[in-house]
């Protein structure tokens, strides 16, 4: 069995453009986090508050829209060849749009969905995906960054999607805390309000696999299961 946790967790931000930490157990401030269960584990002994819901075996079979798009429901702005993101834990999109719109309304400024309220411009966008090309770090990634709309709590978000297209596994033995190191560098382009989306492509399954879904305060979203 899988639980979809909300999980309240205090704010660690690093400084400079490093806008999330590099230690894997403390990496929001708060997030919907998609965990197996044998790595329930507290992300951090400074957890103040853990929300599961716990989903049965009807949720699986549970009919999906087959007009969803991805994981979040996302509208793609410009033509890509991955197929629609997908999760395989057994939960409820329904539960996982309410948990993004709750957490969304409470914990989301003005500021922030003002930022993301307009698409990122075209040559910040191309700028980001230079960066990803050419940084000595992440280049061995092969990145390609493009823009989402999601709508989330009746707001239009327009976020920044990176996906990287191979395994996490995959990209952890290239470079470690990849996630980490992309999240940054995407939100070190765009600007620390917007929100960034980190997905992983797997060739073999031809399936993609969001992993983040963040701005450089909050955590709408954190697959620890992926990472696990």
């Amino acid at each position: 069995m899988k639980r979809l946790s909300l999980l309240c967790i205090s704010l660690f931000t690093l400084s400079g453009c490093n806008f999330f930490n590099n230690e894997r157990g403390t990496i929001e401030s708060s997030a919907i986090s998609i965990q197996s269960e044998e790595t329930m584990e507290e992300v951090s002994n400074d957890a103040s508050e853990s929300i599961s819901i716990e989903e049965s075996s009807s949720v699986q079979s549970e009919s999906v829209d087959p007009n969803r798009q991805g994981v979040f429901n996302e509208s793609a702005l410009t033509s890509t060849s991955y197929p629609k993101s997908t999760l395989d834990e057994t939960i409820s999109y329904q539960d996982l749009d309410n948990e993004l719109a709750t957490f969304y309304s409470e914990h989301f400024d003005n500021n922030a969905k003002e930022a993301n309220s307009q698409p990122v411009d075209d040559d910040t966008m191309a700028q980001l995906q230079y960066t990803l090309d050419h940084n000595e770090i992440l280049k061995d990634l092969t990145a390609v960054a493009d823009q989402v709309l999601i709508e989330i709590d009746d707001q239009e978000n327009y976020v920044t999607r990176i996906t990287i297209p191979m395994t996490y596994s995959e990209a952890e033995s290239l470079v470690k805390d990849n996630d980490i190191l992309m999240m940054n560098e995407g939100l070190a382009q765009i600007g620390g309000q917007r929100l960034v989306q980190l997905n992983y492509y797997d060739p073999e399954e031809n399936t993609v696999t969001p992993m983040h879904l963040a701005n450089a305060n909050h955590s709408l979203f954190f697959n620890d299961a992926l990472a696990n």
